[in-house]
């Protein structure tokens, strides 16, 4: 890196750079001083001669004004203008006429940043003439800062060369002061450079001042010094080759660059490379390692303890790549090379061959897995029969932890079963042929006999003396209990000893055979614990199980004796009760439900749990077992989705329903295999440029019974199914293969594809849509945006963002459709990635109607505005809906107004069709302002009801004749309430509504006569009902032109009025 400009001055340039900016700095603090105090007096005195020019001219006009001579007050006012600091004086009596007159506008001499800088103002007070309590008009004299701003500008000047003479003479006399006295320190450079290149022989005589003498001589003295340092190092350094050569680890040491600068021989050996080789080579050239298990080059740690001045250490699962190909495990660490002055200078890199290490490292672990892992109980004893060691089965066998037992005999294991000459056969045994092997029975921590097979080996050590002897045993008591418990589970569960499944099907047969000989009623209830996972999850297992077993002894003591629990499996137990009637059942299942939720005491506190329970009810329900059985599983899974800790009775007309939706999907999904699923294609264009800008993929059901079905009638089966999932796949797929013939037909157009909710939750969702994107590769990511419910958005803000984000690393875009539908804050859209929000069709649909819903749709246009999203409205079904929309600063639109939903093969032709409504056109050329929306909704309102009527008057038949009232109904309540407000001191307004009351009366008369019969009459004065209309309609014009051209009213409120309000 090159040195700064004051790194490169030479010390002269830098004394006199400092001492010059110091005063340059002390003389501009006195001149900025001086010139601010001086405009702050400047700015009284004008304040001061205002207030005295205002009430000596007040006194001048007084005699005149009472008297009404304007001419003398005229003749005052510009007499008083030419006075200096005056520019305007101004007289305006009480009925509002106005004597002026102006001098002195010219520009100040002064540059425009001296003016702002001194901030003197131009004051302006107004003052009433008031005689006796009479008010005879206002006084407002305006002053001009012109000639104050010049006088400061030319002390500024003065002031400004005074600072310059005094810079350049400092200038000079400091120059002539340094020249003569730095002569000795060019000697000292000189030498220095000497030394620089390596003659450690300089002398400098020394001369000048005394403070350069003794420098000079401190100089000399510290060449004297490095020399003799220097032969000490060279000493010091082959010492250190000689030590390095002969120890054996591998030590290679580089400069600060990673370059080799020294090799040992074992680094030699390892490395392949001989130091005159690897000497100037970056070390990762001579040490080339990989890791062992990935094969994946390792980066060299030499790098990282230069870059972070740190000792560094790999993994030992690094092998070393010799410079033959040989690998060899390594164990190795780099630690840098640190200047006196803390700078690093380089590294050492200390390695060391591992692979013996690694052999006997291997058998030693091996061994220890085999003592870890064995299943069968293992304990180690000295000599004298004290334990030394045991192993984790040992531990699980007996109770006894390692830390109880280390130190003891196995005596503490004795049961007391076997008599005293059984253990002297024993270890004669042992003595005679160094082990044993035979059945014993012990005794576990908790007091419990239990058999065990056991051997016994003596180890002895070199010397032939016995040093150990290991003990190896394995509890046998499951085997000898293995056929007791295999005939119980059989038919009863093993941990609450309630029958299990094979029992309750016998019982459930012999329980409905019994139910129809006595005419009674069978509940077969399924009954699953509410919350038992987060009690094992919190407690443990054992926890679990206790609960378990606590739980079914409190069920079979709350049910009759001839009742039946059965445990089916983890939390679900089956309940089969006897009973007379149904309220009798009631009232069982709530004291059952009652007994469970008291709470059980586990591990030393109170844990509650409830239960959820289905019923199918014997004979309501006439099914066989197993159905029975399936049905209040149903019945159970309703409880829990109602709230749980309750039952519910199943419902057979609710189960048709879930077949009946069930069989739908199954023909659903048979119709996507039979590929009878089409996509429709709806244009999305910008009302301003007037052309197609994408398309919305629209999935439509070609059914062959029913037609062309609209999602409505088959997506509601689907929502939140699985087979979502692979339906969306197909559109997204069947959308990009649509663009791609497109394309190869000349016409780039982007799609749109509704994604569901179900979609979204998708882990993998990116990279099957990662595959989609690379089975088209013409196909530009870009291209293809996704569509997301606001509200499926934000059920799961976090993944959806995070969703989002990958996918437009793929290059998808996104937008959230239906916008305005949910609850979102503006934090959870702030965060929201997506490119483009879609406005719901409700809000724009009605937005003509409904000033709430026009109110949502600008606010929505401004959300996203300052977010800087783009903005699509859905809905537009009229030119007025696009046109309303352009004005509220909406340009980009898709709606019935501009195409229906059509098949792939018609959209080249409609593109080169379609063409923008001219009335568009006119709304992008003269936009209404925010203050004159609600005047255009009233023209779309209004022209909605003459159309109405006049279509009304021409039909032969229809609806009554008040159908058009609540159009009209919307522009009177505009004309006769938010109108009023604005427009009423208009000409123009009075004359709509008297127009308007002679439409609407003409239109009532004209309905009441097509009502009565009299249609042709109706229709031969529908002229003029034209003539009051064109009327009207050029009243609303003159509406626009003068507010237009009306600049004396303020925007007090920038709040738009309210048609209809």
């Amino acid at each position: 890196m090159k040195p700064g400009l004051w790194a490169r001055l030479p010390l002269v340039g830098r004394v006199m750079l400092s001492a010059s900016l110091a005063l340059a700095v002390a003389g501009s603090l006195l001149l900025l001083v001086s010139t601010t105090k001086e405009a702050d007096f400047s700015h009284h005195e004008i304040e001061e001669h205002l207030v005295i020019e205002q009430d000596s001219l007040l006194a001048a006009i007084a005699e005149s004004a009472v008297i009404g001579d304007y001419a003398s007050i005229e003749q005052v006012i510009r007499r008083r203008v030419k006075r200096d600091d005056i520019r305007r004086i101004a007289w305006t009596n009480a009925r509002g006429k106005q004597l002026a007159a102006s001098d002195k506008d010219a520009a100040p001499s002064a540059p425009g940043w001296f003016a702002r800088f001194t901030s003197v103002p131009s004051p302006q007070q107004s003052r009433s003439l008031v005689i006796g309590s009479r008010d005879y008009g206002l006084v407002t004299i305006e002053m001009t800062a012109t000639s104050a701003i010049n006088r400061l500008w030319n002390a500024f000047l003065a002031h400004l060369a005074i600072l310059s003479l005094a810079l350049v003479l400092d200038f000079i006399g400091i120059w002539l002061i340094l020249r003569s006295g730095l002569r000795p320190l060019r000697a000292l450079n000189q030498a220095a450079e000497s030394m620089a290149r390596g003659d450690w022989s300089v002398h400098v005589e020394a001369a000048g001042s005394r403070e350069l003498r003794n420098t000079i001589d401190v100089f000399n003295r510290m060449a004297q010094s490095i020399e003799a340092a220097r032969k000490a190092l060279m000493v010091e350094k082959e010492r250190l080759q000689v030590t390095l050569s002969s120890i054996g680890d591998a030590v290679m040491a580089t400069d600060c660059e990673g370059r080799v600068e020294f090799i040992n021989p074992a680094a030699e050996t390892l490395t392949g490379w001989t130091a005159a080789e690897a000497e100037g080579r970056s070390v990762r050239d001579v040490f080339s390692i990989i890791h062992e298990t990935t094969r994946e080059k390792v980066k060299c740690p030499v790098g990282r303890a230069i870059r972070e001045g740190v000792v560094v250490g790999l993994a030992n699962h690094t092998l070393l790549i010799a410079r033959d190909g040989t690998e060899r495990p390594i164990a190795d660490s780099a630690a840098p090379i640190r200047h006196d002055d803390g700078r690093i200078v380089g590294a050492v890199l200390v390695f060391r061959d591992q692979t013996q290490e690694r052999r006997t490292l291997d058998r030693l672990r091996l061994a220890a897995r085999v003592f870890e892992y064995a299943p069968s109980g293992v304990a180690i004893t000295d000599p004298w029969q004290r334990i030394v060691e045991i192993n984790p089965a040992f531990t699980r066998l007996t109770g006894y932890s390692r830390e109880e037992i280390l130190g003891q005999t196995p005596r503490l294991l004795s049961s007391g079963r076997q008599e005293a000459g059984f253990y002297a056969a024993m270890w004669a045994a042992i003595r005679a042929t160094g082990q044993w092997r035979g059945e014993i029975w012990n005794r576990h921590k908790n007091g419990e006999f239990y058999p065990v097979e056991l051997a016994i080996v003596a180890m002895k050590d070199e010397v032939g003396q016995v040093s150990h002897y290991i003990g190896i045993f394995r509890d046998i008591s499951q085997i000898k209990e293995q056929q007791q418990r295999l005939e119980r589970i059989a038919h009863y569960d093993a941990l609450t000893q309630l029958p299990n499944r094979v029992l309750l099907a016998d019982r459930m047969h012999m329980a409905l055979a019994q139910a129809q000989r006595v005419n009674g009623v069978l509940a077969v209830c399924y009954m699953d614990l509410d919350g038992f996972k987060q009690v094992n999850d919190e407690l443990g297992h054992e926890a679990g199980d206790n609960l378990l077993m606590a739980l079914s002894n409190r069920v079979t003591l709350a049910l009759r004796a001839g009742d039946t629990v059965a445990r089916l499996g983890g939390d679900e137990f089956v309940l089969l009760l006897g009973l007379a009637n149904i309220d009798e059942c009631r009232k069982t299942l709530d004291r059952l439900l009652k007994a469970i939720a008291e709470p059980y005491p586990l591990h030393n506190q109170a844990v509650r749990i409830t239960a959820s329970i289905g019923v199918s009810l014997f004979p309501q329900d006439e099914a066989d077992p197993d159905t029975l059985l399936r049905h209040a599983d149903q019945a159970m899974y309703t409880a829990k989705e109602s709230g749980r800790n309750r039952y519910h009775l199943f419902d057979p007309e609710r189960d048709r329903r879930t077949r009946a939706h069930h069989e739908a999907v199954t023909r659903i999904e048979q119709g996507l295999r039979a590929g009878e699923f089409v996509l429709y294609y709806q244009p999305k264009v910008d009302l301003r440029q007037g052309k197609a800008i994408g398309a919305e993929a629209l999935i439509r059901w070609n059914h062959p019974l029913r037609g062309l079905l609209p999602p409505a009638e088959f997506l509601p089966f689907v929502e939140g199914h699985e087979f979502s999932i692979q339906l969306g796949d197909w559109v997204i797929e069947q959308a990009l293969a649509q663009m791609a013939a497109w394309r190869a037909a000349g016409i780039e157009l982007p799609v749109s594809v509704n994604v569901s909710a179900r979609q979204m939750q998708r882990t993998d969702m990116a990279e099957q849509l990662a595959a989609a994107l690379a089975r088209h590769p013409e196909v530009p990511p870009q291209d293809l945006e996704l569509e997301i419910l606001e509200t499926s958005a934000l059920d799961d803000i976090l993944h959806v963002t995070e969703l989002i984000e990958s996918c437009q690393r793929l290059g998808v875009r996104f937008a959230l459709d239906d916008f305005g539908t949910g609850y979102s804050s503006l934090t959870y859209f702030k965060h929201l990635p997506a490119e483009t929000l879609k406005i719901d069709q409700s809000f724009v649909r009605d937005m003509l109607h409904d000033t709430e819903d026009l109110a949502i749709v600008g606010g929505i246009v401004g959300l996203a505005n300052a977010f800087q999203r783009q903005i699509v409205a859905e809905g537009v079904e009229t030119v007025a809906h696009g046109t309303l929309l352009l004005h509220l600063g909406c340009d980009r639109a898709q709606g019935y107004a501009i195409a229906r939903p059509m098949p792939a093969s018609a959209m080249p032709d409609w593109i080169a069709a379609w063409q923008p409504d001219p009335r568009w056109a006119e709304a992008c050329q003269y936009p209404s302002p925010p203050r004159e929306l609600p005047l255009l909704v009233a023209e779309f309102n209004y022209q909605d009801w003459i159309d109405r009527v006049t279509d009304r008057l021409l039909r032969d038949t229809g609806p009554a004749a008040t159908e058009p009232e609540q159009h009209a109904s919307l522009f009177g309540r505009w004309l006769e309430g938010a109108a009023r407000e604005r427009y009423g001191e208009l000409e123009a307004y009075k004359a709509t509504r008297a127009i308007w009351r002679r439409l609407v009366t003409l239109a009532n008369d004209l309905l009441a006569l097509k009502q009565t019969g009299q249609a042709d009459e109706a229709r031969q004065r529908l002229a003029e009902l034209d003539t009051l209309n064109q009327e009207l309609l050029d009243q609303l014009r003159l509406f626009h032109q003068a507010r237009s051209n009306d600049k004396r009213r303020p925007a007090v409120n920038s709040r738009p009025e309210q048609p209809g309000t």
